[in-house]
């Protein structure tokens, strides 16, 4: 008879383990194929597995990530009635929208940043201290992997039935470079 708490929590952290395996091989994958130097490639993979294991990062990034929501219906919903067509043109609000989710999720990974996670789990990093160019490599290539090269794919699938291949590439190579800017 054991208290069902005690079980509900053994069930939740044996799935985050599977889950979190997962993810780092995926990581470790992503890493590899780019190239990262060792010390970069460990503070990119401790970045990510820290975003996604915490509740605190997430709701972060969660809190930005409505703040996009809300500005992006209000600009759907005016645009609407204004032009009473919705996206079988390019017009410049629908464009906006990507580069909007790309603004506030790149402020919310920045804001995450911010916030300590795991004290106990940085032992690696005060055996061998990282330089600062590692750490600023390392957080630009999660920005890259979370936040600038999702966007456009979402873009592309939102996009494909109303629009041409060559108006989708064009708009997802600017909405590239406005996001590495």
């Amino acid at each position: 008879l054991l208290p069902a708490r005690w079980l509900g929590r053994r069930a939740l952290e044996t799935r985050g383990g599977e889950r979190a395996s997962r993810l780092h091989a995926m990581l470790r994958i992503i890493s590899m194929v780019t190239g990262l130097r060792p010390a970069v490639r460990g503070i990119y993979v401790f970045a990510i597995i820290s975003l996604v294991r915490s509740r605190q990062h997430l709701l972060v990034i969660a809190t930005y990530l409505g703040v996009a929501i809300a500005f992006a219906i209000i600009s759907i919903l005016f645009n609407l009635a204004r032009y009473r067509e919705v996206l079988n043109a390019p017009r410049e609000w629908a464009l906006a929208l990507p580069l909007l989710f790309t603004f506030f999720l790149a402020l919310g990974l920045r804001a995450s940043f911010r916030l300590p996670t795991e004290i106990e789990a940085n032992w690696p990093f005060r055996l061998a201290p990282p330089t600062v160019r590692d750490s600023i490599t390392a957080a630009t290539f999660v920005m890259l992997t979370l936040v600038i090269v999702p966007m456009p794919s979402f873009t592309v699938l939102a996009l494909l039935p109303y629009w041409t291949m060559w108006m989708i590439a064009t708009a997802t190579l600017l909405q590239v470079l406005t996001g590495l800017v």
